[in-house]
């Protein structure tokens, strides 16, 4: 797993990445963040994908 981060219009937007391959976006649902989707995507990355979990504005570590 790898944590990033990417400025998009001023706001610091934080996100996973596990694996390689084909992506897949994983959304997190409302309260809540990309940690509450890690144990989903440590199992998806073994099936050859590449998933992103960004931490939505406000959420997580991501700016407000």
């Amino acid at each position: 797993m790898i944590e990033k981060q990417v400025l998009i219009n001023n706001f610091k937007i934080n996100y996973k990445v596990f694996g390689a391959g084909k992506p897949l976006l994983i959304l997190h649902g409302w309260r809540s963040s990309s940690d509450r989707w890690q144990q989903l995507a440590e199992l998806l990355e073994k099936h050859q994908l590449q998933i992103i979990v960004p931490d939505l504005p406000g959420f997580g570590n991501s700016q407000e």
